[in-house]
């Protein structure tokens, strides 16, 4: 198996070409939010009673496959992990988080998708365009040179493009 590296994942990204722009609608504020009503009337039960704390809006988000719901501090439904691992671990790896909890995160994107997870690594060390996240950017390379020896050896030359020079000493010392 050929190990991911993250010039392969630079150049496997999207061109902007073919994005495409919509305009934005010109309605007024008052006419959005009465097609939202309305919207929200047709999808709310027909019946008399109408639950004022029921969120009228809860039938247009249809959940994907192993997204676990949960609520917030405030009581409003949220979604506790998104069903895709490497999305969690984008949003899941902040300063703070504890390390097995990284590892694991780690582990469920590796298997998931690894040249996403390579590049969710490298984004987190990033101080220019990513996250700039030190401190989990060495425990994610850690974590990466002892399950994933080749992948790491490989991708050692971009350490200091995505990040700085110091860390490719910090991580050769390691």
């Amino acid at each position: 198996m050929v190990a991911p590296t993250l010039a392969l994942a630079m150049a496997m990204t999207i061109s902007t070409s073919a994005l495409v722009a919509l305009p934005f609608p010109s309605a007024s504020r008052s006419s959005r939010m009465r097609t939202c009503r309305e919207c929200s009337a047709s999808i709310a039960p027909s019946s008399d009673a109408v639950d004022e704390d029921a969120d009228p809006y809860s039938a247009l988000f249809t959940p994907v496959a192993g997204a676990v719901m949960g609520r917030t501090e405030n009581g409003a439904a949220t979604f506790i992990a998104s069903g895709s691992a490497c999305l969690d671990l984008f949003f899941d790896t902040v300063p703070g988080i504890g390390e097995a909890r990284l590892k694991a995160l780690l582990g469920s994107a590796w298997a998931e998708d690894a040249t996403t997870t390579l590049r969710l690594i490298f984004q987190l060390g990033d101080p220019r365009r990513g996250k700039g996240d030190k401190r989990n950017f060495y425990a994610s390379m850690l974590w990466l040179l002892q399950h994933h020896t080749e992948t790491f050896i490989q991708n050692m030359p971009l350490v200091p493009r995505h990040s700085y020079y110091k860390t490719l000493l910090d991580l050769m010392q390691a």
